[in-house]
């Protein structure tokens, strides 16, 4: 029996595929079933999830046509189906790549609504995203004149190097991960939300240095593949890392949409976890009912009542209202034109409408005795 690394191919491709499509349907469940607002960047996501598929599948009929097998044990009728597999590989690689980094600017342009200049910046990331696939989808599609010639070996043909688009590729995809990565971090960290809740964003935006490195190893993996001998005993791990980048792609642009479906499994634990307050104020109006009817001033006590009024806001802060003859609190929400913000449902593309709350200080006379 000829030696083969074909297992490692199919795991180093159905896994991924799999952790990937679990955060993929978890996105879908909470954005059309519970939020109903599945929108423009989800049909996005989808159509990369679809194209990872597709890469899944043809990577693993790949092994049946000798990926991951000598070079010398490939019988001669596997080369056309294997060249074939291998040319549709590309195509839907780039294609998994490109639509899932357009949910993720499109995911962006939702939470970040304020600032112009973002707005400008997230719209020519998208633009640059498109323009360098079409070409780059170009190129692999029609290297070879007649496009036939990419998989039969016995035709006349004229094709050309393809080398040079696919670091042109490798750089393209990098650079736009960083561009995001550079982009949506500090944003982030400038916002106004619980400590937990920000770390767990900022983990979720980082998670995208894993492309990166990703694509990188798969760059130099076959640029060492271009000067082996064996090229299908070598390149086993080349479709692992793509499968590794385009699927870990899908679980970045999948997880802050999770929100909705991890607090319908575990309310308790997604309450204590992901608060809302600030940073700076966490905690100082935990229990604040409790603390203001044990308060006494003197011999009076205080009983707090509210009033829920309806608002659509970006961001909080806290105003006290000045009323003659009223001790009132009205917490508000709002922000700045020229700031980023990003609400509490914003995050993961809820609809921003949120409540303000009017507690009206009552002051309660002891009974006398």
């Amino acid at each position: 029996m000829s030696e083969t690394r074909a297992s490692y191919i199919l795991l180093g491709n159905i896994l991924p595929f799999l952790l990937a499509t679990i955060f993929y349907f978890g996105r879908v469940y909470s954005r059309a079933l519970i939020l109903r607002t599945f929108g423009w960047d989800d049909w996005l996501l989808t159509a990369g999830w679809a194209a990872a598929l597709a890469n899944c599948i043809m990577a693993c009929l790949l092994t049946s046509f000798g990926g991951g097998m000598h070079e010398s044990h490939v019988p001669s009728t596997a080369i056309e189906p294997s060249l074939k597999l291998l040319y549709g590989t590309l195509i839907a690689y780039q294609f998994s790549l490109c639509f899932t980094k357009l949910s993720l600017c499109a995911l962006y342009l939702k939470v970040f609504t304020t600032s112009r200049s973002s707005r400008v910046f997230l719209y020519s990331v998208f633009g640059l995203v498109v323009v360098a696939t079409i070409i780059l989808e170009c190129i692999s599609i029609f290297q070879c004149t007649p496009v036939q010639g990419v998989w039969d070996i016995n035709i006349h043909k004229k094709c050309i190097d393809t080398i040079p688009a696919f670091y042109a590729s490798t750089v393209e995809s990098v650079l736009v991960d960083v561009l995001l990565i550079a982009f949506a971090a500090p944003k982030i960290i400038r916002l106004n939300l619980h400590a937990r809740q920000k770390y767990a964003l900022l983990f979720t935006v980082c998670l995208g240095a894993v492309p990166i490195i990703a694509s990188i190893v798969r760059a130099v993996r076959v640029s060492n593949i271009l000067h082996a001998e064996d090229k299908t005993w070598v390149s086993f791990d080349s479709s692992i890392w793509s499968a590794v980048d385009a699927n870990v792609s899908i679980i970045c642009a999948s997880v802050p949409s999770l929100k909705p479906l991890l607090r319908q499994i575990a309310p308790g634990f997604m309450g204590s976890t992901f608060g809302t307050s600030a940073p700076e104020t966490s905690g100082q109006y935990v229990n604040t009912r409790k603390s203001w009817l044990e308060r006494s001033h003197g011999a009076r006590g205080y009983e707090l009542h509210s009033v829920s009024q309806s608002g659509v806001h970006n961001g909080s802060q806290l105003e006290l209202a000045n009323n003659a003859g009223k001790n009132d609190w009205t917490i508000k929400n709002g922000a700045n034109d020229d700031d980023d913000a990003m609400s509490e449902e914003s995050i993961h593309a809820g609809p921003q409408i949120t409540k303000s709350v009017t507690v009206a200080i009552t002051r309660v006379e002891p009974n006398s005795t």
